[in-house]
C-alpha cells in the first residue's frame, strides 16, 4: 500500500514560482492506466485518479501543475499513451462541469 501525502506535504509542493509539483511513483504502467483497458482506448487506473483527486482541494484555481511520475523509465509509447489518458479523464470531467454549469445557468435564469 502506498503512503499518500498530507496535506501538510501537499501543501509544500507549492514552490515560490507558483507552480504545483506533484509526484507519482508508478512501478509499472498499471499503476497508471488501469490493466483492463484496451489498447487505443486507455483510461487512468483508480489508484492514480483517487492520489490526483487529493490535490483538488488545496490547489488554487487557475495554478499551473508539473505532475512527475517517478518509479521506471517509459518509452515513448507508454509516455503518450499516460499523457492522452490523462487529458481525455479530466477533459471529460471538465465538459461535464461546463455543461452542469450551463444547466445550473438555465435553472437559475428561469427561477
Amino acid at each position: 500500500m502506498k503512503k499518500y501525502p498530507s496535506v501538510n506535504d501537499m501543501q509544500k509542493m507549492i514552490n515560490t514560482e507558483g507552480i504545483v509539483q506533484i509526484s507519482f511513483d508508478g512501478e509499472n504502467l498499471h499503476d497508471i492506466i488501469h490493466p483492463y483497458s484496451l489498447p487505443g482506448y486507455e483510461y487512468l487506473s483508480g489508484e492514480f485518479v483517487s492520489f490526483l483527486d487529493r490535490f483538488k482541494g488545496i490547489i488554487p484555481p487557475k495554478m499551473p501543475i508539473l505532475l512527475k511520475i517517478t518509479g521506471r523509465e517509459y518509452n515513448d509509447e507508454e509516455k503518450e499513451t499516460i499523457d492522452n489518458a490523462i487529458w481525455m479523464h479530466y477533459g471529460l470531467y471538465l465538459s461535464e462541469a461546463s455543461s452542469n454549469l450551463k444547466r445550473l445557468s438555465c435553472r437559475i435564469l428561469i427561477y
